[in-house]
């Protein structure tokens, strides 16, 4: 019989979130965005019969969880031109003084990279709040709600895919679909 202890088994989320730290903030983040979807999708029908589906107050507040989620996902989205300007070779020619662009940009990078996928998180659920929201108030075939359908299909996809980015499995997939959600956000956005 071999009495050496066998390493104990890791979970899911061990083997694909390595950083212990991060991880914790992970999971602190998903559930405080679950519980805010949670709370919405109690409070929100409530709400809903206190006032009126058509009143300015209602299409206002959902326009507006609309609105900061998508400063959250500006947010999350800066990871990209951050970490193409630390590739960027002439970056560390660029100097004032004593003054170099380089190390401020790879500060940046660290918080940038710390904050990417909370912010994204919470955006999320604001957004699937907006959605709800949206719905409530009756589906109308329009290019407003199509647009944002389509667009919260692009946003699942790049969820998937960010989550298999921590492993390096998405083939760049991750960084295609935020191309791609960002334009049709954008759309969304601007023509809603």
């Amino acid at each position: 019989m071999n009495s050496a202890k066998s390493p104990a088994k890791k979970s899911w989320l061990q083997t694909l979130i390595k950083n212990k730290n991060e991880r914790k903030k992970v999971i602190f983040i998903f559930t405080i965005s679950f519980l805010l979807v949670v709370a919405g999708l109690i409070y929100i029908p409530i709400y809903k019969h206190s006032l009126p589906l058509d009143s300015k107050i209602y299409e206002g507040n959902f326009k507006e969880l609309g609105s900061i989620a998508r400063i959250g996902f500006f947010a999350a989205l800066a990871i990209y031109p951050i970490f193409l300007l630390l590739k960027w070779k002439p970056l560390s020619h660029i100097k004032k003084g004593n003054f170099e662009l380089k190390p401020l940009i790879q500060f940046l990078a660290k918080y940038v990279r710390q904050w990417h996928v909370p912010i994204a998180l919470i955006s999320t659920a604001l957004i699937i709040l907006h959605g709800y929201m949206a719905l409530i108030k009756g589906f109308q075939a329009n290019f407003t709600y199509f647009s944002g359908i389509i667009t919260m299909a692009v946003l699942a996809c790049l969820l998937v895919m960010g989550v298999k980015r921590y492993k390096r499995t998405d083939k760049k997939w991750h960084l295609k679909f935020a191309i791609s959600f960002l334009v049709l956000f954008m759309i969304h956005a601007t023509f809603s």
